[in-house]
């Protein structure tokens, strides 16, 4: 069983929290200059924000309710949506709907069931699909890039290299 909380945010006035001042300025940052993680990365910022809120500055009752995540059949179909929409911006809105449950609920239902959150995962398999991208040797690696919806070849390089240890250039090469 999970427990599963009532909330009331209580008001409170002159705090200073660095996490919310944290949020709030990646959040400004992220939609003054939108980047590789689009709507999937603001929708993830904003639920850190409110289960944050929920921690420290909320009133709440438990209700406890049984853990399972997603179906077979919705996490298939949220799977299937991700691999055929890599090259766009996907918005956890979008895999929410496909599941057909709440933004909320299915953020964490994908997470009890894959064991990463949605961003996570979307960038995983980004990365995955770059390097069968790579290998094959008939797209540069800015085409490779383009192609997978980052917002540049830095951009994608840097998240190529987090995810496997070596830049875009250097796996083509060993490939």
């Amino acid at each position: 069983l999970i427990p599963e909380r009532s909330l009331e945010l209580q008001p409170k006035f002159a705090i200073s929290d660095l996490l919310i001042r944290s949020i709030g300025l990646a959040l400004k940052a992220e939609t003054d200059s939108p980047g590789f993680g689009g709507q999937i990365y603001l929708d993830t910022l904003l639920t850190t924000l409110l289960t944050h809120l929920a921690k420290h500055h909320a009133t709440s009752q438990l209700v406890e309710r049984q853990q399972s995540g997603l179906s077979p059949q919705r996490l298939r179909r949220v799977v299937d949506y991700v691999q055929t929409s890599l090259d766009r911006n996907i918005s956890l809105e979008e895999l929410a709907a496909v599941a057909c449950l709440s933004v909320s609920h299915f953020s964490e239902q994908f997470k009890l069931a894959v064991g990463t959150s949605p961003y996570r995962y979307v960038t995983q398999q980004r990365v995955e699909k770059a390097k069968s991208l790579l290998k094959r040797k008939d797209m540069n690696i800015s085409e490779v890039s383009n192609a997978l919806g980052f917002a540049d070849q830095s951009h994608f390089t840097r998240h190529f290299k987090r995810a496997t240890g070596v830049t875009p250039k250097k796996f083509r090469q060993s490939s």
